[in-house]
């Protein structure tokens, strides 16, 4: 019995540490008259994860799990680097 919760308990721990990893950033990226900005590249530092904004909206969407920064490029423009701390939403400007 006790090596049968012994097992579940690790299970447990496992399933929880696995959960912590999946972390999706989201947002919009706007240029300073708030007008939406399509085509630029979101990425998250060490990984190899990228994406672009949509053409409609200026929305994104990134898995960033364990990332503390993302980088935001756009042709013309300079990058920046942001910081995500415990956010989930992420608006740029």
């Amino acid at each position: 019995m006790l090596r049968c919760l012994s097992t579940l308990f690790v299970l447990l721990l496992l399933g929880a540490a696995a959960s912590g990893q999946n972390k999706t950033i989201t947002g919009k990226v706007t240029n300073s008259f708030g007008e939406i900005m399509p085509g630029v590249t979101i990425t998250a530092p060490g990984k190899k994860v990228v994406n672009t904004t949509s053409k409609e909206d200026g929305s994104y969407s990134i898995a960033a799990a364990d990332a503390k920064t993302l980088i935001v490029s756009y042709v013309g423009y300079e990058s920046q680097t942001i910081e995500i701390g415990d956010k989930k939403v992420i608006d740029i400007r």
